[in-house]
């Protein structure tokens, strides 16, 4: 597993970073060559963190000690390509050359450089140095992360996609004004409640690290969880939240009346 996680930190960038950036170039207008240099910049970032920063893994597989220290501080520099790829989809957008009718995948496209930026980034670096994931190492704080991760770095991207593409496999550019206000709903619902998720699975973390690892006395895996088990709750409000925002996203992308009409 942790040799696999080579190809997870270090190309995710890459492939996220490569979808983002064509889809900003057919909905800002903006040079190829403008974007090809940003992409230069996050692609050598991340391969130079991304490929030895994997190494915070390999300590828990028996390699030597000096892994926690070349994959601390390589990983902790990981978020550096992500907040390259936030200042780039910024960037690009202020500099279109035209107001592209899909408004939606502008936000979906925003909103992926952002929470993978803070998903990957941000939660990613609270945990990875050696002696903080010596009492983290796959506790809900690493589920916070992960969740976090995976919706900003992967799930995100596939929606911008498909926000990009479905319009014009039906011969359009765009979905009709209505449609995008629902889909644009569906944004907000799922970030917001993902963060939301990622904040309650981070506070569980915290509470539990401290009664279960770090205290002169620990307790029991199963009491720990039962005196977290309010912020799984919170979770589980916020998890409702984000069910509906998906399926908002699945109606936006129905048929409109007067379509069927004609």
């Amino acid at each position: 597993r942790p040799l696999s996680r080579v190809k997870v930190d270090a190309y995710r960038e890459l492939i996220l970073a490569s979808i983002l950036a064509f889809v900003l170039i057919k909905v800002t207008g903006v040079d190829r060559e403008v974007i090809e240099k940003w992409l230069y910049v996050i692609i050598a970032m991340a391969l130079i963190t991304g490929i030895i920063g994997t190494g915070h893994h390999f300590y828990w597989i028996g390699a030597p000690g000096y892994w926690q220290w070349w994959g601390s501080i390589f990983s902790a520099l990981e978020p550096i390509p992500f907040f390259i790829m936030t200042l780039f989809a910024f960037n690009v957008i202020n500099k279109r050359k035209r107001e592209h009718p899909n408004k939606a995948a502008v936000l979906w496209a925003m909103g992926t450089a952002v929470l993978a930026f803070l998903g990957a980034g941000v939660w990613g670096f609270m945990h990875t140095l050696a002696p903080v994931n010596y009492y983290t190492h796959g506790s809900q704080i690493t589920a916070a992360h992960g969740h976090l991760a995976f919706f900003g770095a992967y799930v995100l991207v596939v929606l911008t996609i498909i926000s990009f593409a479905w319009p014009l496999m039906h011969g359009q550019q765009a979905k009709s004004n209505g449609k995008q206000v629902l889909e644009m709903w569906s944004f907000w619902l799922m970030s917001v409640s993902m963060v939301f998720i990622t904040l309650f699975l981070t506070g569980a973390g915290i509470l539990q690290v401290y009664l279960q690892r770090y205290t002169d006395a620990p307790q029991a895996f199963m009491v720990v969880q039962e005196k977290v088990s309010l912020f799984y709750w919170m979770r589980e409000v916020s998890g409702l939240v984000f069910f509906i925002g998906v399926i908002l996203f699945i109606l936006s992308f129905l048929p409109d009346r007067k379509a069927k009409a004609a």
